[in-house]
């Protein structure tokens, strides 16, 4: 497993935990303990990938605060209110790590499918798509009914350091 370090908007840290193996690859996004987004890919080929899930929660439930253990040794759960984790940049953050992460392994395309309910969640949702630098194609006819688009990006090679 690999760690890496992202920053939302307002210079917070965030830690990555990079699970690639042999068939996907899968990137954790966390605050303290508690798990706030993730992005999965499974690898289709060698050159390409298929981005099959990216979510930043908006109702995390923090857990690095809410057990307590008294001096009596009794456990006691703090009902914590849940923390909305969208809006901060951290989606574009894991973007932007998951296609230089891509680049660097060789990868050449990335691609996606997006459904009418991501829509209805995100109606941006295409655009910002279009600014990390994926291009909208056309939804084939033999495709699930429910995609409304499908999302490529090439990846161009990271540059040699």
């Amino acid at each position: 497993m690999v760690e890496r370090t992202i920053f939302d908007k307002d210079n917070k840290p965030y830690t990555l935990n990079v699970l690639d193996d042999s068939s996907s690859i899968v990137i954790k996004v966390y605050r303290f303990n508690t798990l706030i987004g993730e992005v999965k890919c499974f690898k289709e080929s060698l050159e390409t990938l298929y981005l099959r899930d990216i979510a930043i929660a908006n109702d995390a439930i923090p857990n690095f605060k809410n057990i307590w253990v008294t001096p009596q040794k009794k456990i006691i759960r703090e009902q914590l209110e849940p923390i909305n984790y969208r809006g901060r940049g951290l989606g574009s953050a894991l973007m932007s790590f998951l296609i230089c992460y891509a680049a660097a392994h060789g990868f050449q395309a990335l691609y996606g499918n997006v459904y009418q309910q991501d829509l209805e969640n995100n109606p941006k949702l295409l655009q910002w798509y279009q600014r990390h630098g994926f291009q909208l194609r056309p939804v084939t006819p033999d495709a699930e009914p429910d995609i409304v688009s499908v999302v490529h990006l090439t990846i161009h090679s990271a540059p040699d350091r």
